[in-house]
């Protein structure tokens, strides 16, 4: 067993001749607690630790044996260490922690502030003030709109227009400028009148074709006003569009002309047109809907332009963004490492003017240009002494050299 008390700050020692007792821990739980508690010990402690007699009083020990040589003396049922306790750093030092208790509210009265009701009184009075001068303020307002009603009356009954308008002019006046209404109807007619006055884009207005001069046709068409009306023949006796809105068939075919020419949105145009966004978006797409298939049958090689000291046509190629596919073949097939994604590659053919006179089928992007020619059919509408200009990446020379036909291709560039 240790000779040592384990309490903190006590180093005492069991010996013999100073008569220090050690007492081990008590086996009942609760007065154990109790003894780590009061010794400040911050842990259990092991079954051979002990506690010296100085921690205990003379009245926690029972005597026995008065009488003989040796007494024993053992600690009472129940008893705890009191004496010698250790301390902290705070009760070292003389400080000692207090707990501040809150003080109580103080009770709320039930007079009320002189103050607060002095402020309360005084927002009454301004608010009084407040509302007479905005029906001050709406005097003068309906003063001076009943001032330029009547001059504005006054002009439209001496210059000579239509009955209509006149009638309109009159309705308008008589609605604002009533004096047997309150200020908060008068107020309430004036609102809404500047509320008319605004452009309701909902209502689709009438583009009129014809009120248009020809500069302006082709500015916003690329095309003279004898060209405009070709095409306008064509769409009118093989795919006639009919009119859903109160657009005419001129102003729907000048509004889609416009937009591929500018390549302008929807928002913009209705803007500009005053024609709502989703009447601009469905008349776009059924008139190049009809466009299509009326003009799908014209031969555009054949009616293109040629001349024997220029190239038959100019070659590129133009890719289209395409969606992932799951199928792996497929997604292979159309993976195009130029673009580093899916895309569908088209070959398209223009004259020195610019019109367009060829367009291939679509292929897959992973299709090479040359794949692309061969399959096209170009091969077989270039003549005899015709020359084509390509870029260099269309490797096309040995296919056209059979036919006597010139590929002009830009040289490459040498690398060191």
């Amino acid at each position: 067993m240790p000779r040592n008390c384990c309490v903190p700050q006590c180093n005492s020692e069991f010996r013999k001749e100073n008569a220090t007792k050690l007492h081990l821990f008590p086996k009942e739980s609760n007065l154990k607690k109790k003894w780590i508690v009061a010794l400040k010990l911050g842990k259990a402690p092991t079954l051979n630790q002990t506690v010296c007699s100085k921690h205990f009083l003379e009245n926690d020990y029972v005597f026995r044996g008065e009488g003989l040589s040796k007494v024993c003396k053992r600690l009472r049922p129940g008893t705890v260490p009191t004496v010698n306790l250790p301390q902290t750093k705070l009760e070292i030092c003389g400080i000692i922690k207090t707990k501040h208790k809150r003080k109580p509210p103080a009770p709320r009265s039930t007079v009320p502030d002189v103050s607060v009701c002095n402020v309360m009184q005084s927002f009454d009075e301004n608010v009084q003030t407040f509302e007479m001068c905005e029906l001050m303020d709406a005097d003068s307002e309906l003063s001076a709109v009943e001032s330029v009603v009547n001059r504005e009356v006054k002009k439209v009954m001496t210059v000579n227009v239509s009955t209509q308008t006149s009638k309109a002019t009159t309705n308008v006046g008589t609605q604002i400028y009533n004096p047997t209404q309150n200020v908060g109807n008068q107020t309430a007619l004036i609102s809404t009148h500047s509320k008319s006055t605004q452009v309701d884009l909902t209502i689709n207005h009438r583009v009129l074709f014809l009120s248009i001069n020809d500069h302006e046709i082709y500015y916003m068409t690329g095309l003279d006003r004898p060209r405009f009306l070709v095409i306008f023949a064509l769409l009118k006796r093989f795919n006639p569009v009919i009119p859903f809105t109160n657009q005419s068939q001129e102003d729907m075919l000048l509004i889609t002309l416009f937009k591929i020419r500018h390549n302008l949105d929807f928002k913009m145009i209705e803007l500009m047109f005053l024609v709502c966004r989703n009447s601009v978006s469905n008349i776009f797409h059924i008139v190049v809907e009809n466009l299509y298939n009326v003009l799908k049958g014209i031969d555009i090689w054949k009616v293109s332009f040629k001349s024997e000291r220029t190239y038959r046509t100019i070659l590129d190629c133009t890719e289209m963004f395409v969606s992932n596919v799951n199928d792996p073949s497929i997604q292979q097939q159309i993976y195009s490492t130029y673009k580093s994604r899916p895309t569908f590659k088209v070959l398209v053919g223009c004259d020195e003017k610019g019109a367009v006179n060829f367009i291939s089928a679509a292929f897959p992007g992973s299709t090479s240009d040359r794949e692309m020619v061969i399959q096209s059919g170009l091969i077989d509408l270039i003549n005899q002494g015709e020359a084509i200009l390509a870029d260099k990446g269309f490797t096309v020379s040995d296919l056209f050299e059979n036919k006597g036909v010139l590929v002009n291709i830009p040289p490459f560039l040498k690398h060191n």
